[in-house]
Order: structure tokens, then C-alpha cells, then sequence
């Protein structure tokens, strides 16, 4: 399934912090993975194929997508897929002893309360800094999903609103 013409970039945001496991899969040297953040950070397009790198996300997209109804795997796809669908496959793959550290691959959303060199991002189990190679110029006040120590996609408060209620949640454990 191909991407809607919106979607490429998004997928990007939440699969290139997993370039580290690439990396030591040697699927990917250190460089063209350094090279690969720092095209998506000048919102240059990444070389066609970039994806294959991530095949299994990929995969998991397009099925979202056609649960969606969608012929194509669009921006809502990949979005839905990692905000609601993507932390029980790494549940699942942890119980199955395949991940060290499983809440470190968890995506999960937050709010920016101020950035230095590394964004501060309120979540509704703490604060906790993130890395902004992706969003250099990331502001505070902004909603966010954050995925393996990474900002990875700038989103709108009523999807926070929507993955917070998945989890029992509202607002108010944002302290916004």
C-alpha cells in the first residue's frame, strides 16, 4: 500500500528514533542514519525506499489503513497506528522476551513546557526531556508524541484528548 502524499513525513517522525536499531542490525551505518534525521529536520524528502527500513511498521500502517476504509495509508493511518495501536504490539512483543526495554519504545503524548537543548515534555506520568533533531524549532505550548526519547509529531489537543481518554485520562494530567 503507498502513502497518501501527507503521510510519508509523519511515518518518518515516529520510525526514524528507531534508527539505532538499525543501526546495530547493521541494516543502516551510523552516517546515512545521522544524514537520514538531518533531511527530515530540513524538511528535505528522504531517498524513495527509506521505508523499507522499517517494514514492519509499514505493514502495520497499511492494515490500519484498511481498517480505515482507506486505499491509501494517509497522515489519520499512520497517526491511529501509533497512538493507539502500536504500544500493545510492543506489550506483546515484551511478554515474548523480545524487548529490553519496553517502555522506552512506547509512543505516548505530552505537552512542551519549555526547550533548551532537549524539549521538556509533560506527560501523564511525569516530565521527562526529549531529544528535538526532528522539530529543531519546536516552541513551548505544543502538543506532542514523543516515541524512543524523541520528539516525533507535533499533534492537535483533541488527538491528546482522545489518547488520554484511552487511557482513563483527561487534561488535567497535563496541568494544562
Amino acid at each position: 500500500m503507498q502513502f497518501a502524499d501527507d503521510a510519508r513525513r509523519v511515518f518518518f517522525g515516529y520510525a526514524l528514533p528507531c534508527l539505532n536499531i538499525k543501526v546495530a542490525q547493521k541494516k543502516i551505518d551510523t552516517q546515512t542514519a545521522k544524514e537520514l534525521i538531518e533531511k527530515y529536520a530540513n524538511c528535505e524528502e528522504l531517498p524513495e525506499g527509506t521505508e523499507r527500513l522499517f517494514s514492519t511498521a509499514m505493514e502495520r500502517c497499511a492494515k490500519t489503513a484498511r481498517s480505515l476504509n482507506k486505499n491509501k495509508i494517509d497522515a489519520e493511518a499512520v497517526r491511529h497506528y501509533f497512538l493507539f495501536e502500536h504500544n500493545n504490539h510492543v506489550d506483546m512483543e515484551a511478554k515474548l522476551g523480545l524487548l529490553k526495554k519496553p517502555d522506552y519504545c512506547k509512543v505516548t503524548v505530552g505537552y512542551i513546557l519549555k526547550v533548551d537543548k532537549l524539549a521538556h515534555v509533560k506527560k501523564d506520568d511525569g516530565t521527562d526531556m526529549y531529544k528535538i533533531e526532528l522539530f529543531p524549532n519546536i516552541e513551548p505550548q505544543t502538543y506532542v508524541a514523543v516515541h524512543r526519547g524523541y520528539i516525533s509529531d507535533i499533534i492537535d489537543k483533541s488527538l491528546v484528548e482522545k489518547v488520554l481518554e484511552q487511557k482513563g485520562l483527561n487534561m488535567s494530567c497535563l496541568g494544562v
